[in-house]
């Protein structure tokens, strides 16, 4: 999940093959999510591009809908990390030692 998500997050993209490597992630396992993830993203960026490429709007206010995918585009990040911190803050609570440094 998370190689296919990190191929929507831009500076997390350029680092999750390395991470992928540091954690000792099976090469045979990375590659099917890396695929999977690089078609998505083509996928959506090209069907994206077609759809709103000939947008008078969008002609006219480019660099507004480019503020707006970059911050569209760190939303999952965003939720994942609240996710978790939410899920480390409720282990606190009930006495479990946080793992955080």
């Amino acid at each position: 999940m998370t190689i296919v998500l990190a191929r929507f997050i831009p500076i997390i993209r350029t680092l999750a093959p390395f991470v992928a490597g540091i954690g000792q992630m099976n090469y045979l396992k990375f590659i099917p999510y890396n695929m999977v993830g690089g078609g998505l993203w083509v996928s959506l960026f090209l069907g994206g591009g077609y759809f709103f490429g000939n947008l008078t709007f969008i002609k006219d206010h480019f660099s507004y809908a480019l503020i707006a995918l970059v911050i569209i585009s760190l939303i999952p990040g965003v939720i994942i990390f609240i996710k978790e911190k939410h899920k480390n803050d409720e282990h606190n609570e009930n006495g479990v030692p946080s793992t955080e440094i």
